[in-house]
């Protein structure tokens, strides 16, 4: 990749102009509030790059806790995905609503596990794919579960 296809956040962004951005008529310069970036910006793990939005709820991690996570790289594995392609949000650290994650993100697919979401029930909705499904935990350890949520994502992915 050159330097005229580098596409960054606003976040990303605003971590390499910490300083000052904007005149304010005060003599002083004075980038964008950090809460502003915030809000803007959600913290998420991965680059995003093929806008598939991955929610998790995990009180107890700030993504998503190590056994999970390694169960939730396998079924990226199994669909010829990696984190280069997603964007994990752990929805117990950020206040956002689903719907506006997608559309912050540019989200295209969203998968969201351990939610009160239709669980195991492909759905379109705004031109966005929705899946949800059980927490990553619950699905590992279950066989049937595992079944229901590798036929629905053959149906989102097409593979």
């Amino acid at each position: 990749m050159d330097l005229g296809h580098l596409r960054l956040t606003p976040y990303q962004v605003s971590n390499l102009y910490k300083k000052v951005l904007v005149p304010t008529g005060s003599g002083t310069l004075q980038g964008p509030s950090q809460p502003a970036l915030a809000a803007a910006t959600p913290k998420y793990l991965g680059e995003n790059r093929e806008h598939i939005l991955i929610l998790v709820h995990d009180p107890g991690a700030v993504y998503l806790e190590e056994k999970s996570f390694q169960f939730l790289l396998t079924i990226l594995d199994a669909c010829k995905l990696s984190m280069s392609a997603v964007a994990l949000v752990n929805t117990a650290q950020n206040s956002a609503t689903p719907e506006s994650l997608a559309e912050t993100l540019g989200s295209r697919v969203i998968l969201g596990f351990g939610m009160n979401t239709s669980a195991y029930e492909v759905q379109t909705i705004g031109g966005k794919t929705w899946l949800g499904g059980d927490a990553l935990s619950l699905i590992e350890a279950d066989r049937n579960l595992k079944g229901r949520l590798w036929s629905c994502l053959k149906q989102v992915f097409q593979r």
